[in-house]
């Protein structure tokens, strides 16, 4: 099931052909189990984009509510990761735009730190659940880590932070972005296109 997370929630045109025969080589009884496969896919993937909206609408209004606040802020993200959908007709990353633009006009730097820490590699015995081979659920593993740890990754970067990641030393996550935050340029911006259409202009800077 966490294998169709990442991917689009459209049942694949080979379990079923056009005229409702059942392709070769899947009897009627696979033909269902994939059909039940597909549905408890989609309401995971459901469940998950649920979440990640919540937070990130959180983390929107705090960003937002620190903007009477004087000076540069710095806002710190703890979590262990979280989907947006990325492929999916029901794909989220307008709400990553939406944080960064809340950042840009707060005047505030968000720092996420992944609060899984060290993860081992390799199956899990002790995960219990349906019969899975074991190289193909380290892979949905995988995959699942590396989508919800580039949303962290892209929030702190579109919003000039940084991502602290594969490790237990929170002390020494923490004292990264400390560090990282003491030295900052202020840089103003004046489009020469002055009409406020609400689209993002992309600027290079050198």
């Amino acid at each position: 099931k966490p294998a169709t997370i990442g991917a689009p929630t459209t049942v694949e045109p080979t379990v079923e052909s056009t005229d409702g025969a059942t392709p070769a080589g899947l009897d009627p009884g696979e033909k269902a189990a994939a059909r039940e496969s597909q549905r408890e896919a989609t309401a995971v993937l459901a469940g998950a984009l649920r979440f990640s909206e919540m937070t990130l609408v959180t983390v929107d209004g705090v960003l937002r509510g620190l903007s009477s606040l004087p000076g540069r802020k710095l806002c710190l993200l703890v979590s262990d990761g979280f989907l947006v959908g990325k492929g999916t007709s029901e794909e989220r990353t307008g709400l990553l735009r939406r944080v960064a633009d809340a950042a840009t006009r707060s005047g505030a730097v968000v720092y996420a730190l992944d609060a899984r820490g060290l993860t081992p590699g390799g199956a899990d015995a002790s995960v219990s659940g349906p019969a899975m081979d074991p190289g193909l659920r380290e892979r949905v593993a995988k995959l699942e880590k590396e989508e919800s740890r580039e949303t962290l990754q892209r929030l702190a970067r579109d919003t000039g932070g940084l991502l602290v990641r594969d490790t237990n030393d929170l002390g020494a996550g923490l004292g990264r972005m400390l560090a990282d935050s003491e030295a900052f340029y202020l840089i103003a911006y004046e489009p020469a296109n002055a009409k406020r259409d609400g689209r993002f202009r992309r600027i290079e800077l050198r």
